[in-house]
């Protein structure tokens, strides 16, 4: 998620500052209207930040999230040694923190131990290379034929 409507209402204080005096001075050397203007345009740019923060607090309300940080998370498991695919990804704000569920392929002549010790390392690196995401879980699928066969048992219940 974007800190941007943050920023923007950082902003939006020193332009509202700047907007007092010029309204202030606009009145000081004559002009009436330079305050009634200024209160116009401020209350214009106030609507703006308030239209950019609710966005961005709907998306989270919804679990929205960034498909940069989508991206980014496959582009980090697809990098971890030992991955050979990556299936499904999905991530969710819980609070201020993201959690992941991902899926990934591993050879399928590897050991449990081994597929468990891959799908740690890229738990580990998600951890690291995402911020904000402070778990993963990471379910190993075999890279061959029988990937799709091993789950018809449960696609059954879905």
């Amino acid at each position: 998620m974007s800190h941007l409507p943050w920023v923007a209402a950082a902003a939006l204080i020193g332009f509202t500052s700047l907007a007092v005096l010029l309204g202030v001075g606009g009145v000081a050397i004559g002009w009436q209207w330079a305050d009634p203007v200024v209160g116009l345009l401020i209350t214009v740019a106030i609507g703006l930040v308030l239209k950019d923060a609710a966005r961005e607090v709907y998306r989270r309300l919804m679990d929205a999230v960034d498909p940069a940080l989508v991206d980014q998370v496959e582009a980090t498991l697809r990098a971890t040694s030992g991955v050979l695919g990556v299936g499904e990804v999905r991530l969710r704000w819980i609070g201020h923190q993201l959690r992941a569920e991902c899926e990934i392929g591993v050879a399928h002549t590897a050991t449990v131990v081994a597929a468990h010790a891959i799908a740690h390392d890229a738990e580990r690196r998600l951890t690291h290379a995402v911020s904000r995401l402070t778990a993963a879980t990471v379910h190993t699928e075999p890279d061959n034929a029988e990937r799709v066969a091993h789950h018809e048992p449960v696609i059954a219940y879905r």
